[in-house]
């Protein structure tokens, strides 16, 4: 609902506001991930590394970095990054 709002350029009502403050996020990255580093490259933030994982190379995320800005979702040609 509030990207609706952003979207149309006018912004979100406080009730929305408010429920979206108090709601945990995090960065999944999916068993999928092909390691090819796109996301790595386009995070602002540096959250993001290539690491071995399972025998083959992968995104990871460090929490403490990630500001959810969704970037690295937009790039990725395997769509297995998502903000939940």
């Amino acid at each position: 609902q509030a990207n609706l709002y952003y979207l149309k350029g006018a912004k979100p009502p406080e009730e929305i506001l408010s429920r979206l403050a108090g709601k945990k996020r995090r960065l999944k990255i999916e068993d999928w991930c092909i390691g090819c580093g796109t996301c790595v490259l386009k995070c602002p933030q540096g959250a993001l590394t290539l690491q071995v994982v399972n025998a083959s190379p992968r995104a990871v995320v460090d929490p403490s970095l990630c500001v959810f800005c969704g970037y690295c979702g937009a790039h990725c040609s395997e769509f297995c990054l998502k903000i939940y």
